[in-house]
């Protein structure tokens, strides 16, 4: 179950099991940004294939496939934001999903993917 979220709900409404929520790009950065505040940073991953990581991708951010997806789903802090892109929104959505099945409670797929996050990257 997805539903969209915003900034001011760093708690990701809903809190019921299984449900993940998509955010667009600029709800991401500021649950990146507050997170950051409030001492408690999100967990950003990308999903993408390793070659597109390593071509690019938003700074902070954790690679996040098959050969680390079981360590990130047994984190035992369950209350801190995960934010997931992926290529364009979509194969995001079910990996957040992943994480919300496991009790994550601020599990989020971000909408438009690495194609809208690029433009959002800051000056280098």
């Amino acid at each position: 179950m997805a539903t969209d979220c915003d900034s001011s709900h760093m708690g990701m409404e809903p809190t019921e099991a299984q449900a993940f929520c998509r955010v667009s790009v600029d709800t991401a950065l500021e649950i990146l940004k507050r997170s950051h505040q409030e001492g408690r940073p999100a967990r950003l991953y990308d999903i993408r294939d390793a070659a597109s990581f390593e071509a690019g991708h938003y700074p902070g951010a954790l690679r996040l496939g098959p050969a680390n997806l079981d360590e990130a789903l047994g984190a035992k802090d369950h209350e801190t934001p995960i934010l997931i892109y992926c290529y364009h929104g979509h194969s995001s959505q079910r990996a957040a999903g992943l994480f919300a099945e496991k009790g994550f409670v601020q599990s989020c797929s971000i909408d438009g993917g690495w194609e809208f996050l690029r433009y959002q990257l800051p000056p280098a």
